[in-house]
């Protein structure tokens, strides 16, 4: 009896993909059941809202929050957290409520999608994410710390997406 509620809490946390057009691989649809508690829903394709260290740049959260159709996930960059996570971590309420966003599904990215990352320097233990103070060589038990301490939504895997251009 005991492992039937527990799946049925399982299954009713986890998103659904819900689609309602497929066109030449093209997909138009929902996900559904994000966030910690299951109840936002996004579309696809969406977008999200681009922050600078959790901040959305040039708005202030009040006028955040009087625009109408704001994406319904914010992208967090870890190369802008962190070198903060002691803080974060220290806090214990994640990044959400740090930032005044508790209510946001927050999305954490590896790099900022605005700076160039330089390569080279990758090895077998770490991955370099690039911070305003420089590099941050990240291995895998400083990045599963990282991600406890923001508490994200989503976070997208460490991994090396440097490619080689060999002619």
């Amino acid at each position: 009896m005991k492992s039937n509620i527990y799946e049925d809490l399982e299954e009713s946390l986890r998103m659904k993909l819900s689609l309602t057009k497929v066109v030449n691989g093209c997909r138009l649809g929902k996900i559904k059941n994000l966030g910690k508690t299951g109840d936002h829903t996004m579309d696809i394709p969406g977008c999200l809202l681009y922050t600078k260290t959790g901040s959305a740049p040039h708005l202030t959260h009040h006028t955040l929050h009087n625009i109408h159709g704001v994406p319904a996930m914010a992208q967090l960059t870890l190369s802008s957290l962190a070198e903060h996570h002691e803080v974060l971590t220290e806090y214990k309420e994640g990044v959400g409520k740090f930032i005044g966003m508790p209510e946001s599904l927050l999305y954490c990215s590896l790099h900022d999608p605005v700076s160039p990352c330089p390569a080279g320097y990758v090895t077998n233990k770490s991955v370099s994410v690039w911070s305003v103070a420089g590099r941050v060589e990240m291995t895998v038990s400083k990045f599963m710390a990282i991600q406890k301490a923001l508490q994200p939504d989503w976070f997208q895997c460490l991994s090396d997406g440097e490619v080689s251009c060999k002619e």
